[in-house]
């Protein structure tokens, strides 16, 4: 899932190791440091999950195929979904695309019904072919004269000889689909190796130590929930950018903790079960510039592992502004208390930027055991922030849309 939130400034809030050479104290990246490899420890394990064909549009479909490995490799600009498909090469450079009012009979849809035609820039704009200004999606459509709000519906992808060939639409669910994108969203089944001597998991879900025995106890025809996915994608892209992702894989499964967290993956085992986890997500002209992952235990606590922010947006307090935000969600749901650990040097920007205090007393300790938070090792430090006693930095701002947590 991912949040849509709005503020004064009209910036939109959607659902490794630390780049030291980028920090700045108002924009912070935080992550589960690398754990010592011990030798005694033998617990390698197999992780199963079923992944779906991949399908593709017959229009450059060989070109496609050839570039393969290159997914999510290519640098581009801006972090939008117009860039993710780029990326993807499901929708080319300087391809030709109109806004169309009706799109219900793609296969009838010609180049006069096109309200505005333009190109396809690689930084993830739409340059237009009548005054070659540069527009995000949803500009492009203001520009075309429309107020849908489904604009991604109505930008048909043509080839040369104006032929229609797909919606941006149907370029995102085509994304979606993708056998990559599905093997990163996959149910986490763990199955022990054959001569593994730790056959349980029972490494500490408080210090993530496995040598010791466990210590511790649509109406809008589903255009909602595609762009909520495709920005689920982005964001990883994002994260996948800012922090070192081998230094985030759990030692014990081998299992991708960012990624797992992104795209809320389930487990059979409960300490790396992040299913129920959220993406929130501050954009500014269609493009991601901060996102941040966020799980809601109950009305006493959430919990938010991992933020990140774009490198041209960092020290514009953009991390502020997307905790601000969250923080105002969690207080709608009466939510008590936010979790987030922090890497030592960090410790005290965290305390003084934003408030957060640490988890000290006994009583918070075995409150937090309670939970399936994020395991981390013991050099990462806890901090929490009380929501009760802290004013509302957004109190008369309202947000795009009501936020529900299932």
């Amino acid at each position: 899932m991912a949040y849509n939130l709005r503020d004064r400034k009209s910036l939109n809030v959607t659902r490794g190791s630390y780049v030291e050479s980028d920090f700045d104290e108002d924009e912070i990246e935080f992550e589960r440091p690398p754990a010592a490899r011990r030798p005694n420890q033998n617990n390698n394990a197999a992780a199963s999950s079923s992944v779906g064909k991949r399908s593709r549009e017959e229009m450059g479909k060989k070109k496609r195929k050839g570039k393969k490995k290159m997914l999510y490799q290519e640098e581009v600009a801006k972090k939008s979904i117009l860039s993710w498909l780029i990326s993807l090469f499901i929708v080319q450079k300087s391809e030709l695309v109109w806004f169309v009012n009706k799109t219900d009979r793609l296969d009838q849809v010609e180049a006069k019904d096109a309200m505005r035609s333009g190109r396809i820039a690689a930084n993830g704009m739409i340059s237009c072919g009548c005054c070659s200004s540069l527009f995000t999606v949803e500009g492009f459509a203001v520009h075309a004269g429309s107020k849908t709000n489904t604009p991604y519906k109505h930008m048909v992808l043509a080839d040369d000889h104006n032929n229609p060939i797909q919606t941006l639409f149907q370029c995102q669910i085509e994304a979606w689909e993708d056998r990559e994108e599905k093997k990163r969203r996959a149910y986490k089944n763990i199955m022990p190796a054959e001569h593994g001597t730790d056959r349980h998991d029972d490494a500490c879900i408080i210090c993530d130590d496995g040598d010791k025995p466990l210590e511790s106890g649509s109406e809008d025809g589903g255009y909602t929930k595609v762009q909520g996915n495709s920005k689920i994608a982005v964001a990883w892209k994002l994260m996948s950018e800012c922090f070192v992702l081998d230094s985030g894989v759990d030692r014990h499964t081998n299992i991708n903790i960012a990624q797992s967290i992104v795209y809320s993956c389930g487990s059979n085992l409960t300490r790396i079960n992040y299913s129920g986890f959220y993406i929130a997500v501050l954009e500014k002209n269609d493009e991601v510039v901060c996102a941040a992952t966020l799980r809601v235990h109950d009305n006493n606590l959430a919990e938010m592992p991992y933020i990140a922010t774009s490198e041209q947006y960092r020290g514009q307090r953009m991390a502020h502004n997307l905790v601000n935000h969250i923080e105002t969600v969690l207080r709608r749901l009466q939510v008590e208390k936010l979790v987030i650990p922090a890497v030592e040097e960090l410790v005290e920007m965290w305390i003084k930027n934003f408030g957060f205090s640490h988890v000290g007393d006994e009583q918070s300790k075995q409150e937090l055991t309670r939970y399936n938070t994020v395991t981390f090792c013991t050099s990462v430090v806890r901090l929490q922030k009380n929501l009760a006693r802290v004013p509302d930095l957004n109190l008369g701002h309202s947000l795009q849309a009501p936020i529900e947590i299932p």
